[in-house]
């Protein structure tokens, strides 16, 4: 896996850009690669339900 540089990231989104139907939009999420120790899945759910809720979806 790629480290998930700022350039990386803006080449992804660029790519999906391409890709999707013009009246498509979409969130790309990175990561940290050197993760706080704790992190689980539960608080990345977390974090995704509310990153839906802050852009109108369902969490």
């Amino acid at each position: 896996m790629m480290k998930p540089l700022p350039s990386r990231l803006e080449k992804d989104a660029g790519r999906l850009i391409r890709i999707l139907p013009p009246d498509v939009s979409f969130v790309l999420i990175g990561y940290d690669p050197d993760p706080e120790v704790g992190l689980s899945l539960e608080g990345m759910a977390s974090c995704w339900r509310n990153s839906q809720r802050y852009f109108g979806g369902h969490g």
